[in-house]
């Protein structure tokens, strides 16, 4: 019961803040997606990954 709602919460703070740098533009995708990032927050990566992360961004319904 609570132990299944903590385990799930912590799954969710762990997907979201997953730093490998493999997944880097997904992460920051859903960020993005969901507000916690701005497009001028990116500034510094490379363009195509700016466009790739905000493809991403947009194509995102529903996250885990």
């Amino acid at each position: 019961m609570i132990h299944d709602f903590l385990t799930e919460e912590l799954k969710k703070i762990e997907d979201k803040y997953d730093y490998r740098y493999s997944i880097l533009i997904l992460v920051f995708a859903r960020l993005l997606k969901e507000g916690w990032l701005r497009e001028s927050d990116l500034h510094g990566i490379e363009e195509d990954k700016i466009e790739k992360i905000k493809y991403l961004a947009r194509g995102i319904i529903k996250t885990k």
